[in-house]
């Protein structure tokens, strides 16, 4: 039996709001994501956290006041005070799985927004800081307040009425760390015990040479249960040194397994550049080629001091110590 998910919008008397976001783009730095689109950013962590974003409502200066007369006149059609209806956006990454307000603007104020719009200007959201995760932005018209109920008519506050996605993934997000759920079945498929929280499985996956280039990716199994809890509690700090702790395991599988490989003493780091390892070193090291150098050299002779520089590059001890006094901010 297949199951497909559907967007459930049982309203009627919003048909001009259907299109309204169609036009909108995203900029990150040079990088440009049209309306419900993604697009991947080959960037290092420091360089992600440094790009400016920016919304930019319509194509151009003309197209621009055309979409807000759209706007002003889809609010009128639904016979609504401008007042009610915001121009909302979001952004969130899906480590932290915590959602932020970046702008948002009454439909009655519509001449203070600009044509492009800096999101960036000011604190920087923590989502536009995720260089390992990327991270999704999302732009809405939806209520402001409550309305009289009425049947088949948006009433309730915070009700979408137009929507757009914008998707900004890091080539790092798309090989470093996509827990895999690990249930019973799974478990017994790999051989594994019934109590086992987590498994690395690299497979046939070869971390010193193109990640893209291999069919078989390398895979963190982690319980389906502990998943689930650290999805609801995304944002405890119990919850985030977990994921964090999850991370490093990660990157401590593949510097173990690299460094068992006795092709890693013939490799330099131009050669990993799209490999796993390669890709753990950016992580690890930072941007600079000398300190990868150096925490190649360290794969090599002595693992274990690679990973504690991992471990300080994620930073972890922060987060248990939070943990550890209850601290739940």
């Amino acid at each position: 039996m297949s199951v497909e998910a559907r967007t459930v919008r049982p309203f009627v008397g919003i048909e001009s709001f259907a299109t309204v976001l169609d036009d909108v783009v995203v900029h990150f730095g040079n990088e440009t994501c049209n309306a419900n689109s993604s697009i991947s950013l080959d960037l290092e962590p420091h360089e992600y956290q440094r790009r400016s974003v920016v919304v930019q409502w319509a194509p151009d200066e003309e197209s621009f006041h055309s979409f807000k007369d759209a706007l002003l006149e889809a609010a009128d059609s639904m016979r609504v005070d401008r007042e009610t209806l915001l121009l909302y956006v979001t952004a969130s990454t899906p480590y932290l799985k915590r959602t932020e307000i970046v702008e948002h603007l009454s439909l009655a104020k519509l001449e203070q927004l600009d044509h492009k719009q800096l999101l960036t200007d000011g604190r920087r959201a923590d989502s536009f800081r995720a260089g390992h995760h990327g991270c999704s932005l999302n732009a809405y018209v939806l209520l402001n307040e409550n309305l009289d109920p009425a049947p088949l008519r948006p009433w309730r506050k915070g009700t979408w009425l137009a929507h757009a996605r914008f998707g900004l993934a890091t080539q790092i997000a798309k090989s470093m760390f996509r827990p895999t759920p690990l249930d019973d079945a799974k478990r017994n498929e790999l051989g594994l015990y019934g109590k086992t929280v987590r498994y690395f499985h690299m497979g046939d996956h070869d971390p010193l040479v193109s990640y893209d280039d291999q069919p078989e990716k390398p895979v963190l199994y982690v319980d389906e249960n502990l998943l689930a809890e650290l999805s609801a509690n995304a944002s405890h700090p119990s919850s985030i040194s977990t994921q964090l702790q999850l991370a490093l395991d990660f990157m401590a599988a593949v510097i173990h397994d690299a460094s068992r490989r006795e092709e890693l003493g013939t490799v330099s780091i131009e050669d990993l550049a799209d490999s796993l390892l390669g890709r753990v070193l950016r992580v690890a090291a930072g941007p600079r080629d000398s300190d990868r150098e150096r925490l190649l050299a360290l794969v090599r002779s002595d693992p274990g001091k690679a990973v504690a520089r991992a471990e300080h590059t994620v930073d972890i001890q922060k987060r248990m110590l939070q943990t550890l006094h209850g601290d739940g901010s």
